[in-house]
């Protein structure tokens, strides 16, 4: 196993002396494998949504806008051809300890659900590269961003109790995944297994941090200023250079496109280790089909 500081590197996406690389046959069947090509140089100082946030963090990993939006447009294409069969819950009483058949259910559930989320947003972003709606596109960064910090979230918790053997630890960690939210919980203040309380974002991103090198909270806390009614959002629209002019422009600038690469990137690393753990061949295939067509177009550039 590729150790994940590895895997997830994305700052060699521009390097220009990639090597011509091949996977063993161990890699070929493993999503560590397809992505740890990813990891192999670093990328220059960036700069994100126009705001030098990366002289102090040199850490953040990204791609350069172009390469950003061929990625996202080819695994737009990739997920929308994905049709996930049909799953039958294991006949174990809710009651009952959990086996590990009704964890992979489990598991394929949310798997199955967070991918055709995925595939959601990644088809509203393509138009909104077309037609250059930077406001709009940030905003979905954001929630791209959101996913694939939950799930490699889910995944790094998940990996951790299987291979405790602890499956009522598991399945006592899955539960909220699939069956809780914020809004459903809030007229129940005492949790109770009927209304488990679900991971608070903050936890989440902060986790995400591990692959993000420290850097999660302030790209989260960037991206979410452009989500809200405040000057970040309102500043888009108007150019002001101090004088008593104020000129009204279609807003410019960065995208966060790359962002939402690397989210994508983390995903689907994500999914494709939680699919092996539950033992599913089929759309894991698929997904471990996109990460290597993903690493061969970077490397076309």
């Amino acid at each position: 196993m590729v150790a994940r500081s590895q895997i997830i590197d994305w700052r060699s996406w521009r390097a220009a002396d990639h090597e011509e690389e091949t996977l063993s046959p161990e890699e070929h069947t493993s999503a560590d494998g397809a992505v740890q090509l990813m990891g192999r140089a670093t990328f220059p100082e960036t700069y994100l949504l126009g705001v030098d946030v990366l002289d102090l963090f040199e850490s953040v990993t990204i791609p350069p806008d172009t390469d950003s939006a061929q990625l996202l447009r080819i695994a737009e294409a990739s997920l929308e051809e994905l049709k996930f069969p049909p799953l039958v819950r294991p006949n174990i009483p809710f009651d009952s300890a959990p086996t590990k058949d009704l964890v992979d259910w489990t598991i394929q559930l949310y798997s199955f659900s967070f991918l055709s989320q995925f595939r959601a947003l990644l088809r509203g972003v393509i138009p909104l590269i077309e037609s250059r709606n930077i406001p709009t596109l940030r905003i979905i960064v954001r929630a791209l961003f959101e996913l694939g910090a939950h799930s490699y979230y889910v995944k790094k918790h998940v990996k951790q109790h299987l291979e405790a053997k602890n499956l009522e630890a598991t399945w006592k960690f899955l539960i909220p995944v699939g069956t809780s939210s914020l809004y459903t919980i809030s007229p129940y203040p005492q949790e109770s297994q009927m209304f488990p309380s679900c991971a608070h974002i903050g936890e989440v991103i902060n986790c995400f941090n591990e692959i993000m090198e420290g850097d999660a909270p302030n790209i989260y806390s960037l991206l979410s200023e452009f989500c809200h009614p405040d000057m970040a959002a309102l500043r888009q629209h108007f150019q002001w250079d101090g004088s008593q002019l104020v000129t009204f422009d279609a807003p410019e600038g960065k995208t966060a496109l790359p962002l939402g690469a690397s989210a994508t990137l983390a995903a689907l690393d994500a999914v494709g280790e939680l699919l092996e753990l539950s033992n599913e061949t089929e759309i894991r295939t698929k997904v471990i089909q996109l990460l290597r067509k993903l690493v061969s177009s970077s490397r076309m550039k």
